[in-house]
Protein backbone atom coordinates (compact mmCIF):
# COMPACT_ATOMS: atom_id res chain seq x y z
CA UNK A 1 0.00 0.00 0.00
CA UNK A 2 1.39 3.42 -0.94
CA UNK A 3 1.13 6.46 1.33
CA UNK A 4 -1.45 8.07 -0.95
CA UNK A 5 -3.54 4.90 -0.90
CA UNK A 6 -3.29 4.88 2.89
CA UNK A 7 -4.42 8.51 3.09
CA UNK A 8 -7.33 7.89 0.76
CA UNK A 9 -8.48 4.76 2.58
CA UNK A 10 -7.99 5.70 6.22
CA UNK A 11 -7.70 9.48 6.53
CA UNK A 12 -9.30 11.52 3.78
CA UNK A 13 -12.63 9.77 3.42
CA UNK A 14 -14.84 9.75 6.49
CA UNK A 15 -17.08 7.10 4.98
CA UNK A 16 -14.50 4.42 4.24
CA UNK A 17 -15.19 1.14 6.01
CA UNK A 18 -13.49 -2.19 6.41
CA UNK A 19 -14.70 -4.17 3.40
CA UNK A 20 -14.71 -7.44 5.30
CA UNK A 21 -16.45 -6.28 8.46
CA UNK A 22 -18.38 -3.22 7.28
CA UNK A 23 -17.01 -1.20 10.21
CA UNK A 24 -14.20 1.23 10.85
CA UNK A 25 -10.79 -0.15 11.74
CA UNK A 26 -8.93 1.01 14.88
CA UNK A 27 -6.53 3.03 12.75
CA UNK A 28 -9.42 4.72 10.96
CA UNK A 29 -11.03 5.83 14.21
CA UNK A 30 -7.84 7.42 15.49
CA UNK A 31 -6.50 9.04 12.32
CA UNK A 32 -9.73 10.48 11.02
CA UNK A 33 -10.03 13.06 13.81
CA UNK A 34 -6.45 14.32 13.57
CA UNK A 35 -6.02 16.30 10.37
CA UNK A 36 -2.54 17.42 11.45
CA UNK A 37 -1.23 13.88 10.97
CA UNK A 38 -2.99 13.74 7.62
CA UNK A 39 -1.37 17.01 6.49
CA UNK A 40 2.10 15.86 7.48
CA UNK A 41 1.67 12.44 5.86
CA UNK A 42 0.62 14.14 2.64
CA UNK A 43 3.46 16.67 2.82
CA UNK A 44 6.20 14.13 3.46
CA UNK A 45 4.77 11.19 1.52
CA UNK A 46 6.87 9.22 -0.95
CA UNK A 47 6.09 6.51 -3.46
CA UNK A 48 7.46 3.80 -1.18
CA UNK A 49 5.10 0.87 -0.81
CA UNK A 50 4.48 -0.71 2.60
CA UNK A 51 3.53 -4.37 2.47
CA UNK A 52 0.83 -4.98 5.05
CA UNK A 53 -1.02 -8.20 4.62
CA UNK A 54 1.11 -9.00 1.54
CA UNK A 55 3.99 -11.39 0.93
CA UNK A 56 5.97 -10.37 4.02
CA UNK A 57 3.05 -10.99 6.36
CA UNK A 58 2.14 -14.24 4.60
CA UNK A 59 5.73 -15.45 4.94
CA UNK A 60 5.76 -14.96 8.69
CA UNK A 61 2.22 -16.17 9.25
CA UNK A 62 3.18 -19.39 7.48
CA UNK A 63 6.22 -19.65 9.70
CA UNK A 64 4.09 -19.22 12.82
CA UNK A 65 1.64 -21.87 11.65
CA UNK A 66 4.41 -24.38 10.88
CA UNK A 67 6.16 -23.85 14.21
CA UNK A 68 3.17 -24.50 16.45
CA UNK A 69 5.40 -25.25 19.42
CA UNK A 70 6.13 -21.57 19.86
CA UNK A 71 2.71 -20.37 20.86
CA UNK A 72 0.10 -22.89 19.86
CA UNK A 73 -1.17 -25.92 21.75
CA UNK A 74 -2.11 -25.99 25.40
CA UNK A 75 -0.70 -23.61 27.96
CA UNK A 76 0.92 -26.59 29.71
CA UNK A 77 2.68 -27.67 26.51
CA UNK A 78 4.00 -24.15 25.93
CA UNK A 79 5.12 -23.89 29.54
CA UNK A 80 7.26 -26.97 29.15
CA UNK A 81 8.87 -25.68 25.95
CA UNK A 82 9.52 -22.08 26.88
CA UNK A 83 13.05 -20.78 27.30
CA UNK A 84 14.41 -17.78 29.09
CA UNK A 85 14.37 -14.81 26.72
CA UNK A 86 15.95 -11.47 27.55
CA UNK A 87 13.93 -8.45 26.44
CA UNK A 88 14.91 -4.82 26.89
CA UNK A 89 11.35 -3.50 26.87
CA UNK A 90 10.02 0.05 27.32
CA UNK A 91 13.49 1.22 28.26
CA UNK A 92 14.65 4.86 28.24
CA UNK A 93 17.84 3.84 26.46
CA UNK A 94 18.46 7.23 24.88
CA UNK A 95 18.36 8.95 28.27
CA UNK A 96 20.73 6.36 29.67
CA UNK A 97 23.15 6.59 26.72
CA UNK A 98 22.52 10.03 25.18
CA UNK A 99 25.00 9.57 22.33
CA UNK A 100 22.65 7.00 20.81
CA UNK A 101 19.97 9.66 20.41
CA UNK A 102 21.99 11.08 17.50
CA UNK A 103 20.71 8.17 15.43
CA UNK A 104 17.07 8.81 16.31
CA UNK A 105 14.92 11.54 14.75
CA UNK A 106 11.67 12.39 16.53
CA UNK A 107 8.85 12.32 13.94
CA UNK A 108 7.16 15.65 13.25
CA UNK A 109 3.81 14.04 14.05
CA UNK A 110 4.78 14.05 17.74
CA UNK A 111 4.41 17.86 17.78
CA UNK A 112 0.82 17.87 16.54
CA UNK A 113 -1.91 19.41 18.66
CA UNK A 114 -3.84 16.37 19.87
CA UNK A 115 -6.23 18.09 22.27
CA UNK A 116 -9.84 16.99 21.98
CA UNK A 117 -11.55 19.06 19.33
CA UNK A 118 -8.21 20.21 17.96
CA UNK A 119 -5.77 18.52 15.67
CA UNK A 120 -5.30 21.41 13.26
CA UNK A 121 -2.04 22.91 14.51
CA UNK A 122 1.41 21.53 15.04
CA UNK A 123 3.14 22.89 18.13
CA UNK A 124 6.91 22.72 18.46
CA UNK A 125 6.75 23.75 22.14
CA UNK A 126 4.69 20.80 23.35
CA UNK A 127 5.97 18.45 26.01
CA UNK A 128 8.70 16.23 24.62
CA UNK A 129 7.50 12.76 23.60
CA UNK A 130 8.42 9.76 25.73
CA UNK A 131 10.92 7.71 23.72
CA UNK A 132 11.54 4.07 24.59
CA UNK A 133 13.63 1.28 23.10
CA UNK A 134 12.52 -2.32 22.59
CA UNK A 135 15.37 -4.76 21.91
CA UNK A 136 15.33 -8.54 21.94
CA UNK A 137 15.50 -11.82 20.03
CA UNK A 138 12.81 -13.67 18.13
CA UNK A 139 9.92 -14.71 20.32
CA UNK A 140 9.62 -11.70 22.62
CA UNK A 141 6.03 -10.69 23.33
CA UNK A 142 4.24 -7.61 24.61
CA UNK A 143 0.87 -8.90 25.92
CA UNK A 144 -2.36 -7.31 24.75
CA UNK A 145 -2.68 -3.81 26.23
CA UNK A 146 -3.53 -0.22 25.33
CA UNK A 147 -1.59 3.00 25.81
CA UNK A 148 -3.19 6.18 27.17
CA UNK A 149 -1.27 8.41 24.74
CA UNK A 150 -0.74 8.49 20.99
CA UNK A 151 1.94 6.01 19.96
CA UNK A 152 4.24 5.84 16.96
CA UNK A 153 6.03 2.49 16.80
CA UNK A 154 9.09 2.63 14.54
CA UNK A 155 10.76 -0.61 13.46
CA UNK A 156 14.53 -0.28 13.04
CA UNK A 157 15.76 -3.87 12.73
CA UNK A 158 13.86 -7.13 12.22
CA UNK A 159 10.15 -7.88 11.99
CA UNK A 160 7.22 -7.69 14.40
CA UNK A 161 3.65 -8.95 14.16
CA UNK A 162 1.23 -6.38 15.60
CA UNK A 163 -2.31 -7.51 16.43
CA UNK A 164 -4.82 -4.74 17.20
CA UNK A 165 -8.37 -4.39 18.50
CA UNK A 166 -10.56 -1.29 18.75
CA UNK A 167 -11.17 0.40 22.08
CA UNK A 168 -14.84 -0.40 21.51
CA UNK A 169 -13.97 -4.09 21.91
CA UNK A 170 -12.71 -3.53 25.47
CA UNK A 171 -15.54 -5.51 27.14
CA UNK A 172 -14.60 -8.51 24.98
CA UNK A 173 -10.93 -8.24 25.91
CA UNK A 174 -11.37 -8.59 29.69
CA UNK A 175 -9.18 -5.78 31.09
CA UNK A 176 -7.44 -6.64 34.33
CA UNK A 177 -9.45 -5.56 37.40
CA UNK A 178 -6.29 -4.42 39.21
CA UNK A 179 -5.45 -0.71 39.08
CA UNK A 180 -1.81 -1.35 38.11
CA UNK A 181 -2.75 -3.52 35.12
CA UNK A 182 -6.03 -1.83 34.15
CA UNK A 183 -4.74 -1.30 30.59
CA UNK A 184 -3.74 -4.97 30.14
CA UNK A 185 -5.99 -7.75 28.88
CA UNK A 186 -6.39 -11.02 30.77
CA UNK A 187 -6.65 -12.87 27.45
CA UNK A 188 -3.73 -14.72 25.90
CA UNK A 189 -4.72 -13.96 22.31
CA UNK A 190 -2.36 -16.61 20.92
CA UNK A 191 -4.03 -19.30 22.97
CA UNK A 192 -7.38 -17.92 24.19
CA UNK A 193 -9.44 -19.77 26.78
CA UNK A 194 -12.97 -19.17 25.53
CA UNK A 195 -14.31 -20.97 28.56
CA UNK A 196 -12.99 -18.19 30.79
CA UNK A 197 -13.29 -15.41 28.21
CA UNK A 198 -16.27 -16.29 25.97
CA UNK A 199 -16.75 -12.76 24.61
CA UNK A 200 -13.23 -12.68 23.15
CA UNK A 201 -14.52 -14.38 20.00
CA UNK A 202 -16.59 -11.26 19.26
CA UNK A 203 -13.56 -8.94 19.12
CA UNK A 204 -12.47 -7.89 15.61
CA UNK A 205 -8.78 -8.33 14.85
CA UNK A 206 -6.61 -6.13 12.61
CA UNK A 207 -2.97 -7.11 12.17
CA UNK A 208 0.13 -6.28 10.18
CA UNK A 209 3.83 -7.07 10.04
CA UNK A 210 6.31 -4.23 10.60
CA UNK A 211 9.71 -4.41 8.93
CA UNK A 212 12.82 -2.20 8.94
CA UNK A 213 11.87 1.39 8.11
CA UNK A 214 8.17 0.96 8.85
CA UNK A 215 6.32 3.07 11.41
CA UNK A 216 2.84 2.35 12.78
CA UNK A 217 0.53 4.90 14.40
CA UNK A 218 -1.47 3.38 17.27
CA UNK A 219 -4.20 5.71 18.58
CA UNK A 220 -4.84 6.06 22.33
CA UNK A 221 -6.91 3.19 23.65
CA UNK A 222 -6.32 0.83 20.72
CA UNK A 223 -5.44 -2.59 22.11
CA UNK A 224 -2.28 -4.10 20.66
CA UNK A 225 -0.24 -7.28 21.09
CA UNK A 226 3.27 -7.43 19.64
CA UNK A 227 5.39 -10.49 18.85
CA UNK A 228 8.95 -10.34 17.47
CA UNK A 229 9.29 -12.58 14.43
CA UNK A 230 13.08 -12.20 14.39
CA UNK A 231 15.80 -10.40 16.31
CA UNK A 232 14.33 -6.93 16.64
CA UNK A 233 15.01 -3.33 17.64
CA UNK A 234 12.12 -0.87 17.81
CA UNK A 235 11.60 2.66 19.08
CA UNK A 236 8.26 3.96 20.40
CA UNK A 237 7.23 7.60 20.68
CA UNK A 238 4.39 8.37 23.12
CA UNK A 239 3.00 11.88 22.80
CA UNK A 240 0.00 14.08 23.42
CA UNK A 241 -2.50 13.99 26.29
CA UNK A 242 -3.73 10.81 27.95
CA UNK A 243 -6.93 10.50 25.95
CA UNK A 244 -7.73 6.79 25.73
CA UNK A 245 -11.53 6.32 25.63
CA UNK A 246 -11.29 3.71 28.38
CA UNK A 247 -9.80 6.30 30.74
CA UNK A 248 -12.55 8.82 29.99
CA UNK A 249 -15.21 6.22 30.77
CA UNK A 250 -13.42 5.31 33.99
CA UNK A 251 -13.38 8.94 35.12
CA UNK A 252 -17.05 9.45 34.28
CA UNK A 253 -18.00 6.56 36.57
CA UNK A 254 -16.33 8.18 39.56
Amino acid sequence: MTVNEFLDRYVISSTRTNENEGEDTPATDGLRSHSCIHDKLQKHSTNRTLECGGSVQQKYESKLEEDGSKHNGSAQERKGKTRNIGYLAQHALFDQIPILSRDIVTPDYCHCDMQDGGGEDCNEEDEAPKINAWFGPEGTVSPLHFDPQHNLLAQVVGYKLVSMYSAEDSPSLYPSPTSMLHNTSQVDIENPDLGRHPKFGDAKLVKCVLGPGDMLYIPPGVWHHVRSLSGSFSVSFWFGPSSAPQLRKKKSRK
